[in-house]
């Protein structure tokens, strides 16, 4: 699971010819679950937001999501067929609907979110650059990605809202927390996996290890969450169990096979979708 976003193409159109190429559309599902799920939170928490600014503030983070890729070959001097033209239009788009948000909605509270994004978007790309296969990228820098996708639920709480305020850095921590999960027991699997022939007890520590440790954080932070709000402490718990059950099992007893990508994208959808539910119902008996 992946949350740097990897686009796909489809063959161009002959009537275009090299004129325009397909639009790049990243291929991570991961990701786009990591962009869209804490933007319907920051809504729910918000309990109502204007059209106009949700629309606007949906444009530019899909825009955002879109044009990375294409932005970053072309910054990097090896742009694919389309990418120019593509990264021109997408960004030509996410600066339009940026000003408009900006006008529309409250901007000065945007504004922060926006310097973080532009942040973690460049520092994500000098990592991407350095590790030059897929498996080289670093958990940090996964997780980093994650922090930048997940900025989507703090903006929506301030178009809801009207101001960035410190329930809105909850939902992002809240957010960063449960995809980075995520990411790191995908990638414990995929390594896990790479070393099957000469496993361990030594190397299970090493492979394993930060997994275990991660998840085991994450559930004890969440159950004292749980007890400081009683009033919604059962959501709170259920929002991150699955995801703790999950890689607690797989860290104790890892597969040791290459692990089938579509069924783990698949589960890690549906925890998610349980994580937004619960997440939600949480968040509207405790944000004011």
């Amino acid at each position: 699971m992946s949350a740097v976003p990897r686009e796909r193409g489809t063959p161009e159109s002959p009537a275009l010819g090299k004129l325009m190429h397909a639009p790049p559309v990243p291929r991570e599902h991961g990701a786009w679950v990591m962009l869209s799920a804490p933007l319907v939170l920051g809504l729910a928490a918000a309990g109502s937001a204007p059209l106009l600014p949700t629309t606007l503030l949906a444009v530019v983070s899909l825009s955002a999501f879109m044009a990375w890729e294409p932005t970053f070959r072309v910054l990097r001097g090896r742009p694919r067929p389309g990418d120019r033209i593509w990264a021109a239009v997408l960004l030509t788009i996410l600066a339009a609907s940026a000003c408009g948000l900006l006008v529309s909605g409250p901007g000065s509270g945007l504004l922060p979110l926006a310097v973080a994004g532009l942040a973690v978007g460049v520092v994500t790309g000098i990592l991407r650059r350095v590790g030059r296969k897929r498996l080289d990228r670093t958990v940090l820098g996964e997780v980093l990605a994650v922090s930048g996708l997940t900025l989507t639920a703090p903006a929506a709480w301030v178009v809801g809202r009207g101001e960035l305020s410190g329930a809105a850095w909850w939902l992002w921590a809240a957010s960063t927390a449960f995809f980075a999960s995520g990411v790191v027991h995908v990638k414990t699997l995929m390594r896990c996996a790479l070393h099957k022939s000469n496993w361990t007890r030594a190397v299970h520590r090493q492979l394993c290890g930060p997994s275990l440790l991660y998840h085991m954080l994450l559930g004890a932070a969440a159950l004292w969450a749980a007890t400081k709000q009683p009033q919604a402490g059962f959501w709170i718990a259920a929002a991150y169990l699955p995801v703790v059950a999950r890689g607690l099992y797989g860290s104790v007893r890892p597969a040791r096979r290459m692990p089938r990508l579509v069924r783990v994208g698949a589960l890690e959808s549906l925890y998610a979708v349980w994580f937004l539910v619960s997440a939600s119902i949480a968040a509207r008996m405790v944000l004011p």
